[in-house]
């Protein structure tokens, strides 16, 4: 248990360190915060086009961060980690996963505590300066307070910027949600806003399910495998409601293999008459798509000690 410990700590290092990662959450924020502006003519459908439109980019968000956490590369420290005591197939596998699963919930979070602030229920959600006061108020002080302690630790900059990014955005979330449209603060949440909150989570989950295929794809094939794997769960867990008969008819067991998005997760809860989802729906979905994630993970390390540990011995990882 402390060998899984310890690599799941430095996966989540030195994947929270990856430039790449800080770049992807700043691009989702940034998109966040220029949605309104390409609903200027949507007239009562605003409210509705916005909120589709930033839960998109939070779905998109979450799945490049996931992306990019499952095809990092091992860091000095992990490899100085493995030098210095046995680690099994299985502690490496599970504790990097555990580890990159971390990073990703963590940036992931950024992005929906965001999409909270600036797409939660207002008057006037395209003008509303209150959300934007709040969300440029995060990242700005996320990027001073990660500059700050990081210069003076002598770190990589992105670690900490991300760090108190999340805990900032998820501070932000509080302070936006608890007040009131008019002013004040507001003892219940309204419709619009659980709605967006439970929208926000079961896209989440739909991120855990993309980052268990690239992990283990990763794992198995290196990188490219690991980007390919993604991409094809992407685009079949897209298409599923409408190829699944024909993935079923395969010889191949790729029907199980798949998740199917459009069951858990669309625009279309925001508009007609859905005011809140039921919770039954929203439980189920979330629990199809976790359970979905921990049969790709098993598939994942059953496979692995096929690649003879791959990833584990000194040869393989450039250590002399």
């Amino acid at each position: 248990m402390r060998t899984f410990g310890a690599v799941a700590w430095q996966n989540f290092v030195c994947t929270m360190r990856e430039p790449a990662l800080l770049v992807a959450v700043l691009a989702a924020l940034c998109l966040l915060a220029l949605a309104p502006l390409g609903t200027a003519f949507g007239f009562h459908e605003q409210q509705g086009l916005v909120r589709d439109i930033g839960l998109s980019t939070v779905f998109l968000g979450g799945i490049l961060a996931a992306m990019i956490a499952g095809t990092r590369r091992e860091s000095d420290a992990l490899r100085a980690l493995i030098m210095a005591r046995p680690i099994g197939p299985g502690a490496y596998f599970l504790g990097g996963f555990a580890g990159v699963a971390l990073a990703a919930a963590v940036a992931g979070g950024a992005i929906a505590c965001m999409g909270a602030v600036l797409l939660r229920d207002s008057a006037g959600i395209a003008f509303d300066r209150e959300g934007w006061a709040y969300a440029a108020a995060a990242v700005l002080l996320a990027l001073g307070a990660g500059a700050w302690r990081n210069i003076r630790a002598g770190r990589s900059f992105p670690a900490g910027a991300l760090g108190a990014l999340c805990v900032l955005s998820a501070a932000a979330a509080c302070i936006a949600l608890m007040r009131a449209p008019g002013g004040g603060l507001r003892a219940a949440l309204s419709d619009a806003d659980v709605l967006l909150l439970q929208a926000e989570a079961l896209t989440l989950c739909a991120g855990l399910a993309v980052l268990c295929a690239v992990w283990a794809g990763s794992m198995l094939l290196g990188r490219p495998g690991g980007m390919l794997a993604g991409g094809a769960v992407i685009v079949l867990g897209q298409t599923k409601e409408y190829f699944g008969a024909a993935l079923d008819a395969i010889p191949l067991p790729l029907g199980p293999l798949v998740p199917n998005f459009q069951l858990v997760w669309g625009g279309d809860f925001f508009y007609g008459d859905i005011t809140v989802l039921p919770g039954s729906f929203v439980a189920q979905g979330a629990a199809a798509l976790c359970a979905w994630s921990a049969a790709a993970v098993l598939l994942g390390l059953a496979c692995f000690p096929c690649r003879a540990g791959r990833g584990i011995r000194a040869p393989e990882l450039g250590v002399r």
